[in-house]
């Protein structure tokens, strides 16, 4: 008898990395959150992500769906995915970088984004647009 077995969560594989300075204003990521992966270096975690699309302006750059990508570790990402469970979907826009304002960090440099928290739309057959 032959066994039958279908994957429950990719545990190992490829993984693909996109620094911040290579992103450009209005750059549009879309991934599940799958996880987090430690930076033994710097003793921290970067966010890992399935990716659902991406529209980067430089059209090469774009991952296909399905990859395995890491998102480095910055505050603005970090705050906004507090909270955020594994599974759920968020979509990030670049916004370059800025100057803080406040708090420890004031007059420092850091990227700034707007993160949302999405989910997919079913789409139908029944659609009323082609009426």
């Amino acid at each position: 008898m032959k066994r039958v077995f279908t994957t429950k969560k990719k545990l190992s594989g490829a993984m693909f990395y996109r620094k911040w300075d290579d992103w450009a204003i209005g750059d549009i990521f879309i991934g599940e959150y799958t996880g987090t992966k430690k930076d033994t270096q710097y003793d921290t975690e970067h966010f890992v992500f399935k990716v659902v699309e991406t529209q980067f302006k430089d059209k090469k750059a774009n991952f296909e769906g399905g990859k395995t990508v890491v998102l480095n570790r910055c505050g603005m990402l970090a705050k906004a995915l507090d909270g955020v469970e594994f599974g759920q979907i968020i979509q990030l826009e670049y916004n370059g970088i800025g100057t803080m304002k406040k708090g420890k960090f004031k007059g420092k440099e850091a990227h700034s984004m707007e993160i949302q928290l999405v989910e997919l739309e079913e789409s139908s057959d029944d659609s009323v647009d082609d009426l």
